[in-house]
């Protein structure tokens, strides 16, 4: 695409330089930046999604909050276990869910046997 001042002459307008520089410079100061990879989206995606749960209002204070039973709790762990083996590559905290969610379904067989 030819310049602003080569279409000018080619119309016969008469562009004096000062204002051609003036022209030229109108966007100097402003602010710019690389176009964003894939991987910075993808971080910036999660580091707001992030931020936004950190926020999230608890609907239930935890004094008016009923305990969950046993069965609620196994698949809530179970779900939470999916999530961290999903998404993490840490295999301590993999560990650390794992024992959780036996722990949890240990107290769920517990349970289930005390009420037969």
């Amino acid at each position: 695409m030819p310049s602003v001042r080569a279409r000018a002459l080619k119309e016969g307008l008469l562009i004096e330089n000062e204002k051609l520089e003036q022209y030229s410079s109108v966007d100097d100061d402003i602010a710019t930046c690389k176009e964003p990879t894939d991987e910075n989206i993808s971080q910036n995606v999660i580091v707001n999604s992030q931020d936004r749960d950190d926020n999230d209002v608890n609907d239930c204070p935890e004094e008016n909050c009923p305990t969950p039973s046993v069965s609620e709790a196994l698949k809530a762990a179970e779900v939470l276990n999916l999530f961290v083996h999903s998404n993490f590559d840490d295999d301590t905290m993999k560990s650390i869910m794992s024992r959780l969610h036996n722990a949890v379904r240990t107290s769920y067989y517990r349970n289930k046997n005390q009420k037969q």
